[in-house]
């Protein structure tokens, strides 16, 4: 071979090897033919070492892919086995969270055993199991994800915890969006004056009268029982003053009178009749106002006394008279013997007068005149006096008969002033008449339907308390007279008659009665419709044990005794000084149920000290109570338990809360302050009273719930005049904006201002002062989102759940 030839084999092998790059090394080594030989042997050494370093490190990178795909892999596959678990557990439960028909209960221990899934495809698989937590009803799940590759198996673990929660039963929104009566004894439900603009449901009856009822166009009414709406009727007064005797006696017709004896020429003082017991709405046009008086003239001046007298000294013999009794004719008496006794005459006169108008003493005749007093219904007139008719005597020197007026009869009693009062104020026309009172018990009617006495009137006039009449009697007389008065009463005409469920214009959506309606004294009948101012889009009778919205919703005392955060299982982790260790329980370590171990009335809302009291777990908020004397601010969070009752006790106090929260008790709770959901402001002025419909429930949202009767009045504190809302008569109201619950009873009365569910055992609203003196009951935004109070309780006894996805960990 050629030494030149061999330089250029290996110019060819260098430009083959290395392209460019090994061309301009050969160009470089074609002038150094002798170099050449060695060089390119080196360099094909050490190209050689650089080639294998290549195809080390690429096989390498290969293999690390592989390992982290199959690392992710085996990820995924056990996130997929988490998910195939919890989807076990749901699977189990319909939509309401009831178990299916077949299906196991998601607290069913051995719902999750070991279970493996294979994926060839990627050559994997996951293996996932669930342990329950019995006491908690938590399960902790486990799955283990596998990816084998060239070279080995790639697996991850994870974990997860998931909780099983029991669903009390009502747990929906529209169960808490509601008034709910729970009792069926047989009473009812009364709306008395009042006008409700929400929901209705009741299990036994509902009483709708004095003008109230339920309104709204989207508004539910659900009755067990049957359905009664009556009108107002006349109303009895309540509250009567003046200087009479017994004025009270003028409030029930028992015969028992209030009574003036009034000189001669005088009046009687003002007997006032105030505070009747009225409920109409304010929608309603007053058309006219009736009066009726029950009166008499008990004693005095001035009753008729006619003598009787026979002269000449007959011997025997006989007489008749003639006598008129008051709006009669004249007739003649029998005939009288001439030497009669009192008895005889007053019997002969009898006849004509009627029993116990006429009484005769003196004689007897005729030595002795006989006088008769006129009396009983003939008393304090003018008798048209008796005349000789007459005689058949014998003997004696011209014997004759004749009488004589000793009194005349005046009616000494007439009306003063009948006078409607319109806030305390006389107003309108004077009703007196002059005709004069009768002696027996006589009742006068003044005024009526359409008539006005002369002004103008509203249903706000009327539901004043001050609404009533002043009556004055006068004395026309010369001598006393004693005035007696048995019974006072008003009735007021208005249109439209607003009582009933629904109006013909704004119709209820949907009412669904159980039993039968009757309105006014129409017979019961069923179904219900228009005749019984029942108006709904639709009316239905399902039977109560088919209709679901009577069923109450239920609360777990017992589970929320030892799981409320605060609580008396669960203390503040930060208690300022202001809240006592036992302020939650005073025996909780020792008891395992809620059994009302605080006997001291709670305050929650202290006038002049603070609270903080927050629960905190792993450095999450748990549950808060705090109070801010100064601001007026409550924070509420979670489910807070006193195992005793509690109050809102400051009256005329105003709480604005922030936050949602349920406060539970196993006593009874009360309200006298103004609480308010959210808001600013510390004052009436500026509290939720000005706009008790305004709140959102998704923001702020107290639920008081409790086992023993509670009570939602007014305060006791006093203010000036009558200045709704923040004054009513004389006295500050309460309010509430938020749910009211109670396994026991549940009063709402005087002037409470009431924004929000109310859902009791039973529920009494009593009317006790009138309308405007009674509470008032606003519309309430829709209940959504409920607080785990409200939805939640203990597993092991509900028959419906909700699956709760906790925390993962692993990977």
């Amino acid at each position: 071979m050629r030494h030149d030839g061999s330089v250029d084999a290996v110019t060819t092998l260098l430009c083959s090897l290395c392209g460019k790059a090994g061309k301009r090394i050969a160009n470089g080594l074609a002038g150094e033919r002798g170099f050449a030989l060695v060089m390119a042997l080196g360099l094909l050494t050490v190209l050689a070492i650089a080639g294998t370093a290549v195809t080390y490190y690429s096989t390498s990178d290969l293999v690390g892919s592989k390992t982290a795909k199959s690392r992710a892999s085996a990820y995924d596959l056990a996130e997929a086995g988490l998910n195939d678990a919890v989807a076990t557990l749901t699977n189990q439960l319909n939509s309401d969270g009831s178990v299916k028909s077949g299906a196991s209960s998601p607290i069913t221990p051995t719902l999750l055993p070991s279970t493996t899934v294979q994926y060839a495809a990627i050559n994997g698989s996951v293996t996932y199991s669930g342990t329950l937590n019995t006491s908690t009803y938590v399960w902790t799940i486990t799955s283990t994800g596998k990816v084998k590759n060239l070279q080995d198996t790639q697996a991850k673990t994870l974990t997860k915890l998931v909780t099983v929660r029991g669903l009390n039963q009502g747990a929906d929104g529209s169960s808490w969006s509601r008034f709910y009566d729970n009792d069926s004894d047989g009473s009812c439900l009364t709306i008395d004056g009042e006008i409700f603009v929400t929901n209705v449901a009741t299990k036994g009856n509902l009483c709708i009268k004095n003008g109230g009822g339920v309104s709204g166009a989207n508004t539910l009414v659900d009755v067990g029982g049957t359905v009664t709406i009556s009108g107002p009727g006349p109303q009895g007064p309540h509250t009567d003053s003046g200087s009479w005797t017994s004025p009270n006696n003028v409030n029930t017709i028992n015969n028992q009178y209030a009574t003036d004896s009034i000189n001669a020429s005088s009046t009687s003082p003002t007997l006032t009749s105030t505070n009747f017991e009225y409920g109409i709405t304010p929608n309603a046009t007053v058309t006219g106002i009736g009066v009726t008086v029950m009166k008499y003239q008990q004693s005095g001046c001035c009753s008729s006394v006619q003598t009787i007298s026979v002269t000449g000294s007959p011997t025997g013999g006989t007489f008749k008279l003639n006598a008129t009794p008051p709006g009669g004719s004249s007739t003649a008496t029998a005939s009288i013997a001439y030497n009669a006794s009192s008895g005889t005459v007053q019997s002969a006169l009898v006849t004509i007068f009627g029993s116990g108008n006429v009484t005769c003493s003196g004689g007897s005749l005729p030595g002795t005149a006989v006088a008769c007093t006129f009396a009983g219904a003939d008393a304090f007139q003018p008798i048209t006096l008796m005349t000789k008719n007459s005689t058949a005597f014998t003997g004696g020197s011209s014997p004759n008969v004749s009488v004589a007026n000793t009194t005349t009869g005046v009616a000494a009693l007439q009306d003063g002033t009948v006078q409607l009062l319109k806030a305390g104020t006389a107003v309108g026309n004077n009703k007196a008449v002059s005709t004069s009172w009768s002696p027996t018990l006589t009742t006068v009617t003044y005024g009526g339907p359409g008539d006005l006495w002369g002004t103008t009137w509203n249903a706000t006039d009327i539901d004043n308390t001050s609404f009533g009449l002043q009556f004055i009697a006068k004395n026309v007389a010369s001598s006393a007279a004693t005035a007696a008065i048995d019974y006072i009463s008003i009735t007021v005409y208005y249109t439209p008659n607003p009582d009933g469920i629904g109006t013909p214009g704004t119709p209820i959506k949907t009412a669904n009665i159980g039993g039968t309606c009757t309105y006014q004294a129409q017979a019961a009948h069923t179904p219900c419709s228009s005749t019984d101012h029942v108006y709904a889009g639709t009316i239905t009778t399902t039977a109560p044990a088919s209709n679901p919205a009577l069923v109450m919703p239920s609360v777990d005392f017992s589970y929320w005794w030892a799981n409320a955060k605060p609580g008396p299982k669960h203390f503040c982790t930060n208690p300022n000084p202001g809240i006592a260790t036992t302020f939650f329980d005073n025996n909780a370590s020792t008891t395992t149920g809620p059994d009302a171990s605080i006997t001291v009335n709670g305050e929650m809302a202290p006038a002049t000290s603070d609270v903080t009291c927050q629960v905190v777990e792993n450095g999450v908020l748990q549950g808060e109570y705090s109070w801010n004397h100064t601001t007026h601010v409550m924070t509420i969070d979670g489910t807070i338990f006193v195992d005793g009752n509690f109050r809102f006790d400051e009256d005329g106090e105003v709480v604005n809360y922030f936050g949602r929260a349920n406060i539970m008790s196993s006593k009874d709770d009360e309200i006298d302050a103004v609480v308010c959901a959210g808001g600013t402001g510390t004052t009436d002025a500026t509290s939720c009273l000005n706009n008790m419909s305004s709140w959102d429930p998704s923001q702020n949202m107290m639920v008081l719930m409790s086992e023993a009767p509670n009570e939602y009045d007014q305060g006791a504190t006093t203010c000036s005049g009558n200045t709704p809302p923040t004054c009513y008569y004389g006295h500050a109201p309460g309010g509430f904006q938020g749910i009211l619950y109670s396994t026991s009873s549940c009063e709402i009365h005087q002037s409470f201002q009431d924004s929000g569910p109310v859902i009791c055992n039973s529920i009494s609203l009593p009317n006790e002062n009138g309308d405007s003196y009674n509470p008032t009951y606003y519309s309430f935004p829709s209940i959504g989102n409920l607080t785990d109070g409200q939805k939640y309780g203990n597993a092991a006894n509900a028959t419906n759940f909700e699956i709760d996805g906790g925390d993962q960990a692993g990977g």
